[in-house]
């Protein structure tokens, strides 16, 4: 499980990071939500080998290439072609957080591999 924490040092980051990566600081964020209120990613991560370790939040969120890939989720590959042009845009991070949702518990084996 990832400890308390862990979690306070990676809000940190994504509140660190949310004005120049609004996107990305979005999906770090929604996956602590997750982790806190023991959500569905919350219980994929702990059966994970690795969940212990301090930054497997971000190996999971490094996972985003893999799923837009290999993963079979052209959805997703095709929704981030338009982050340059839409950065900031509010209803873009919400979808790109939805999306990325949908692949990491739909393939739980292949999130935080790096």
């Amino acid at each position: 499980m990832i400890t308390r924490d862990a979690i306070n040092l990676l809000r940190a980051m994504a509140e660190g990071m949310s004005s120049a990566l609004p996107m990305s600081a979005g999906v770090l964020t929604g996956v602590l939500d997750d982790l806190e209120i023991d959500g569905p990613i919350s219980k994929m991560m702990s059966d994970h080998p690795d969940a212990n370790s301090a930054l497997f939040c971000l190996r999971a969120l490094a996972g985003v290439p893999d799923a837009r890939v290999n993963w079979g989720r052209p959805e997703l590959a095709d929704h981030l072609e338009q982050l340059i042009d839409r950065m900031g845009d509010a209803d873009f991070d919400r979808k790109t957080w939805e999306l990325f949702r949908e692949a990491l518990l739909t393939h739980p084996a292949e999130s935080g591999r790096r």
